[in-house]
């Protein structure tokens, strides 16, 4: 799936004539695979909230793989990902699942900062899922 494939979905006509970094970034990546993203452009896209039905489960992946994924320092998608307001999980399928597989990352041994993300994530993950 990739971004152009989900435009009918949402109104992004704004960011493709965009003249900013934001509209070039985006131009640059709307015909890209959302699972080949690169860990930049999966955090740009968490950010920017974009088509998050399908860009967390990507996320939510690469953070069970490497907490410490990003682009521009260790632990920028966990902290991009801890932002979002619990209402944004509420939508993923799986929830429970994520919210299981985030609590077996072995914390103690990450940067207090990580860790606190981490934490911040499964709260959030944990409101998202009570609905369930």
């Amino acid at each position: 799936m990739r971004f152009c494939d989900l435009e009918a979905e949402q109104a992004h006509d704004t960011i493709e004539r965009d003249t900013s970094s934001l509209g070039a970034w985006y131009r640059d990546v709307r015909t890209c695979e959302i699972t080949d993203l690169s860990e930049w452009d999966l955090c740009r896209a968490v950010r920017q909230r974009l088509f998050l039905n399908h860009v967390l489960p990507v996320a939510l992946a690469l953070t069970v793989r490497d907490v410490n994924a990003g682009g521009a320092y260790d632990g920028e998608l966990v902290h991009d990902l801890a932002s979002l307001d619990a209402q944004e999980f509420e939508r993923l399928v799986c929830a429970k699942d994520w919210l299981h597989e985030l609590e077996r990352i072995e914390a103690e041994s990450l940067d207090i900062e990580v860790r606190k993300n981490l934490d911040d994530l499964i709260r959030l993950l944990r409101e998202s899922a009570q609905g369930y």
